[in-house]
């Protein structure tokens, strides 16, 4: 178990991706890699599994509809972030990078909701997302209108942008 968690972890720095200071792995009795956070704040650990599965899983509770829109902006951030792991941050599906959930989106009955993790990046981007529904962090837009890419990119380059300021 301690090798299989050696070769993921030389397997991140060789891929530019890292765990964070208090983070570490986990391979369950399963085979399914876990990340596991130390969350400071609260004093209690949190454990997501490293999965697309999980995502997958929570794509098949939806409509035809709501998955299908849902799917269409999945692919989008996986084309403008390939190395992007897939998982649930929060109880919602995400993207992590480099150890920072950077994305992350979740269906609602009369919306969806696109989250940047972020509180301010809605607000860099206020004109791009002017004809949105929002909030501090999130971005509500309709169940079957697609996000558009040129849209998504922009989202995503400004979190990065704020994630990674003290990366070079």
């Amino acid at each position: 178990m301690t090798c299989l968690l050696l070769a993921i972890s030389e397997h991140l720095q060789n891929t530019g991706l890292w765990l964070a200071e208090r983070e570490t792995l986990d391979v369950d009795a399963t085979g399914q890699v876990r990340w596991i956070a130390v969350a400071a704040n609260e004093g209690m650990e949190r454990t997501e599994i490293v999965s697309h599965q999980e995502i997958d899983d929570y794509l098949a509770t939806l409509t035809q509809t709501q998955r299908a829109t849902l799917n269409d902006l999945r692919h989008k951030i996986l084309e403008i972030i390939p190395n992007a792991e897939e998982g649930l941050a929060y109880g919602i599906p995400s993207f992590r990078l480099r150890g920072k959930v950077i994305a992350g989106f979740a269906a609602y009955n009369a919306h969806l909701s696109y989250f940047p993790h972020s509180g301010s990046v809605l607000e860099v981007l206020k004109d791009d997302v002017a004809n949105y529904s929002k909030s501090k962090g999130t971005l509500r837009f309709p169940v079957d209108v697609p996000l558009p890419k040129t849209l998504v990119k922009k989202l995503l380059d400004t979190r990065m942008k704020q994630a990674f300021k003290d990366s070079k």
